[in-house]
């Protein structure tokens, strides 16, 4: 992803000049970096600044932070967002100011030797002295860590990876990761320092051969893959493969046919099992045969992957033999944790009188969110996602219909980990609009749900059984659950659990999550969680400046409802130079879309005219005995008749969004083109 596709509210903000985002500083830096470098200016930007001019590609880093959180990515994607664009390093900057420096790897063809003293029985120097190399001189750019560890700077060998249990305990290998470089200083003032002068490829030597990870044939493999292989169960890799959709990642894509190749030596009976399967995807361009058998080819054993990978990723599908994520795994989710019942499940028989007499499961949005749901609001950066989540929940807490739509009335929390300083301003712009809404209640404070044994997570539990809100927002996803693999299926899963142990007290639960880059139907991530979604929701921008919501997952109705709106802005007063400050929020549109160009035809038309007349909306009945009445709509002797083509006769309109149906009436909805924002 290029960093101008991050998440930013302020994304179009961005200032021509680094003077024109970060403020002079009379600190010359050089002392840290160890040599003449960029004066005058914010120390971890000059790193930063320093870097890409030199071509290394960099990112901002979390300065502080508990373990797990310290040192992560504030870009969405990680180290891969890195980017030696100055415009885009200063704008990271701009959101981030006292942000470390990120220095990816293998990208930049480096391989970093870290020597860690993480722990009093644990020197990583020490430790390399004993392998007979000076941790002194083995490599001409070294940097003193934050932590009194040490990094060596090589270039990278062939057979190099990030494997080091070859190597004692305290020296590990930074080759597809990333490290903080140097000159970085975090927020208790600890600095990356280095005397070696500016980081240059020429002048690192190559990775000591001795160092490598052993070649993969000298490891055991009985030890990896057992000794004796049970056979496999095709009839059961079969059953596996129906719970997997074809439309997953390309990640796990390749791991199951790997899976499979493995499984069977590479047999053509085995491909045509991967193909068909694959040749099942919808999205365009996902399967393509040439592409299949290449791929296929090009499969060789892979330490840790066989047929039990395949079902590994079925298990978290719902396929039901030999499950590998236990409820052992979320420990610390103790309300969600499943234990063994000391007496036998009562089973409960009902008949179709019993059904029809069940309550129904209500409702908080009524054809959307029901209590005890998850759902899942998610688009591409900046589509729009932000604006119409808080006016989904400020409905609900003051009870109001929204988008043609019913609400009960509930209270609201609203957990903002991904912009806690702009949200309020979203807030303030929908009680302009709206009104008071006590019951609505912003969240900030929560930065880390993914961690085990959480703080974030044990009290915001805390509050919500206490407080019992009906709706949850989390925004982000990404935000609040920092170092998320989101294909990694333990993760999506502990995802899952927190979303469910949260609804556990009859809250619906809605993450705002980003889309595939395809823009597919689902959430980006592993394909559990989509398929663990009540509702899913997916928000797009037009051309035309309309931000509409598809529903592509919908337990509560129909999934043919279309959420359509624009932004508006509200006044919000003058900032401490006098400029004038707006404030967006979700502007809603009557339209459930925009008018097709489709022709229609004279019958069709017909039934619309009426529908004018009525006043542009009434009941079904009122437009049905309108419509059979006259001989406009069907010339037909036979009433039935007439009235059988009304019914195709509304459905076109439908179909066409010339008419919506909301509320048990239908009436002519506005045009995009004639609704325009309040502002």
């Amino acid at each position: 992803m290029h960093p101008s596709d991050t998440n930013s509210p302020d994304a179009a903000q961005v200032p021509n000049s680094n003077s024109d985002c970060i403020s002079q500083a009379d600190d010359d830096i050089s002392d840290l970096l160890g040599y003449e470098t960029v004066p005058h200016i914010a120390t971890n930007l000059a790193v930063a600044l320093d870097l890409a001019k030199r071509g290394f590609a960099v990112f901002p880093c979390r300065e502080y932070g508990p373990k797990g959180v310290i040192k992560s990515p504030y870009t969405e994607h990680g180290k891969d967002d890195a980017s030696t664009d100055l415009d885009f390093i200063r704008r990271w900057w701009l959101h981030h100011p006292k942000a470390i420096v990120g220095l990816p790897c293998r990208r930049n063809g480096l391989a970093v030797l870290d020597l860690d003293r993480h722990r009093a029985d644990q020197d990583g120097i020490e430790a390399l002295r004993g392998l007979g190399y000076d941790p002194d001189t083995t490599s001409p750019f070294t940097v003193d860590t934050a932590a009194d560890g040490r990094h060596l700077y090589f270039q990278p060998r062939d057979g190099l990876s990030d494997s080091s249990e070859h190597l004692p305990d305290g020296i590990d290998i930074k080759y597809n990761g990333y490290v903080i470089a140097a000159g970085s200083t975090m927020a208790d003032g600890r600095r990356y320092h280095t005397g070696a002068g500016p980081l240059a490829l020429e002048r690192l030597p190559a990775w000591p051969a001795a160092l490598l990870p052993p070649k993969r044939n000298d490891f055991d493999l009985t030890r990896l893959l057992g000794p004796d292989p049970m056979p496999v169960d095709w009839s059961e890799v079969k059953r596996a493969l129906v719970y997997v959709d074809p439309d997953c990642s390309r990640d796990e894509w390749m791991r199951i046919g790997m899976a499979i190749h493995a499984g069977s030596d590479g047999s053509q009976e085995a491909f045509e099992l991967w193909d068909g399967w694959s040749s099942k995807a919808t999205e365009p361009g996902k399967y393509n045969r040439r592409e299949m058998v290449g791929q296929w080819r090009s499969f060789g054993r892979r330490d840790g992957i066989n047929i039990d990978t395949l079902f590994y990723i079925a298990t978290e599908c719902g396929w039901t033999r030999g499950l590998d994520i236990s409820a052992d795994d979320f420990d610390d989710l103790g309300e969600q944790k499943l234990k063994p019942d000391a007496t036998p499940s009562r089973l409960t028989f009902l008949s179709p009188s019993d059904c029809e007499a069940a309550p129904s499961r209500g409702y908080l949005i009524k054809g959307l969110f029901a209590p005890g749901d998850v759902a899942c609001i998610f688009g591409a950066p900046g589509a729009g996602k932000s604006l119409l989540a808080p006016r989904l929940g400020y409905a609900v807490a003051q009870g109001t219909e929204t988008f043609g739509m019913r609400s009960k009335q509930g209270s609201v929390f609203y957990v903002a980990a991904e912009d806690p300083q702009g949200m309020p301003g979203r807030v303030k712009a929908l009680r302009k609009a709206h009104g008071e809404a006590e019951d609505f209640q912003l969240v900030e404070g929560v930065s880390n749900l993914l961690a085990d044994k959480s703080p974030d997570l044990v009290a915001l539990v805390a509050v919500v059984k206490e407080r019992r809100p009906a709706l949850i927002f989390i925004d982000t996803l990404a935000m609040a659950f920092p170092g998320l693999e989101e294909n990694d299926a333990k993760s999506m899963g502990r995802v899952v659990a927190v979303a469910r142990l949260l609804a556990s007290w009859g809250a619906a639960v809605v993450l705002i999550h980003h889309d595939t880059k395809a823009e597919g139907a689902t959430p980006r991530g592993h394909s559990l969680l989509n398929g663990a979604l009540d509702v899913a929701l997916h928000v797009k921008r037009d051309e035309n400046g309309v931000i509409r919501g598809k529903l592509t997952k919908n337990r509560n109705g129909t999934c043919e409802r279309d959420i359509a709106f624009k932004i508006a802005v509200e006044d919000g007063g003058t900032d401490e130079d006098g400029d004038t400050v707006t404030l967006p929020r979700c502007f809603e549109l009557m339209g459930a879309a925009k008018k097709t160009d489709e022709r229609l035809s004279a019958s069709v038309k017909a039934a619309l005219d009426i529908l004018d007349t009525l006043g542009g909306g009434t009941t079904e009945k009122a437009w049905r005995e309108a419509c059979a009445e006259g001989r406009t709509v069907s010339a037909a002797e036979d009433r039935e008749s007439r009235v059988r083509a009304f019914k195709r006769a509304a459905e076109r309109l439908i179909r066409s969004h010339h008419v919506e149906f909301a509320n048990g009436r239908y009436r002519i909805p506005c045009g995009f083109d004639d609704c325009e924002d309040e502002t």
